[in-house]
């Protein structure tokens, strides 16, 4: 796309859909041009060396000790480190950052709802994984509370996958057995404060099946994020136009987070996107994979 139909356009238009369409909901927000393709675009990193536990150091919460993401495992599924000096793409997800915890603290509505924030697109390849898991790891690296990244995507090649995790129980395993506790199958990482609840299944070959017709994740959601009262949810969410959940998901998080595909996602399914996600209060559009030049990097001074 070009001229007047470009990608900045497009997502302009969707956000003035959205506040037409919920008149009396607080504003969407537009974030700023977030987020280049994957690390294979990054030369350069963030000046701060990251929080990693020593090896005797328990994480903020009691994941699992059997099993541990190490940083490589996090930065192969496309996190973006505070190893080294500061560049476009990890300078743009600490501004989005300090977008969703404004949001936190300007929401309404019950604490556990605003400390769950879904992470969705409108199809599948946005990159909406690489945002939930890049949110999370700088929330984290934050150090304001523990986070926790829930994958709730089923499809192959899941967020779970990416990290190694495609084995371990999880989310699933919890909706075929609502007897176990999530805090058992969080897995920690040596990053402290972050850990992941994957999306499991792999020990209950009718979990996929439960998840679809049941539907139960959102009370799941909700229950976990009413046990750890300290911890933000950051949830990875099927993509709008390919899945049933992301209506329910909206319905009880204090925050979405839409990512579109700069120059692919065509507006009428951004629209259609929107509309499946306007029970939740506050919409934010993170605008992905987009062109840059170098005069746009962070760090060059003239």
């Amino acid at each position: 796309m070009s001229g007047a139909t470009g990608p900045l356009h497009l997502v302009e238009r969707a956000a003035r859909h959205l506040r037409e369409a919920a008149a009396g909901e607080p504003e969407s927000v537009l974030l700023p041009e977030a987020l280049a393709e994957r690390r294979e675009a990054v030369a350069e990193r963030l000046d701060a060396s990251p929080r990693v536990l020593p090896a005797s150091e328990p994480s903020a919460l009691s994941g699992r000790s059997a099993v541990e993401l190490a940083l490589e495992a996090l930065e192969g599924a496309g996190m973006i480190t505070s190893r080294g000096q500061r560049d476009r793409i990890a300078e743009e997800f600490r501004i989005i950052s300090q977008q969703v915890l404004a949001g936190m603290t300007a929401a309404e509505g019950p604490a556990a709802r605003r400390r769950l924030v879904m992470v969705t697109s409108a199809r599948p390849g946005e990159g909406k994984s690489f945002a939930a898991l890049n949110l999370a790891a700088n929330l984290a690296l934050g150090g304001a509370r523990s986070v926790v990244l829930v994958d709730a995507d089923i499809k192959p090649g899941s967020l779970s996958a990416s990290l190694g995790l495609a084995g371990e129980p999880g989310l699933l395993d919890i909706v075929a057995s609502p007897a176990q506790l999530a805090e058992a199958m969080l897995v920690r990482s040596r990053i402290q404060a972050l850990n992941v609840l994957p999306i499991g299944g792999g020990t209950d070959p009718n979990g996929r099946a439960l998840i679809s017709t049941h539907n139960p994740i959102a009370g799941l959601l909700t229950a976990l994020a009413n046990r750890l009262t300290e911890s933000l949810i950051i949830v990875d969410a099927p993509a709008c136009l390919s899945s049933s959940d992301p209506p329910a998901l909206a319905a009880i998080a204090g925050q979405v987070l839409l990512v579109v595909e700069a120059e692919k996602t065509r507006r009428r399914e951004i629209e259609a996107a929107l509309d499946l996600v306007d029970a939740c209060p506050m919409i934010k559009l993170v605008l992905n994979k987009t062109r840059v030049s170098t005069r746009e990097t962070f760090g060059i001074y003239s």
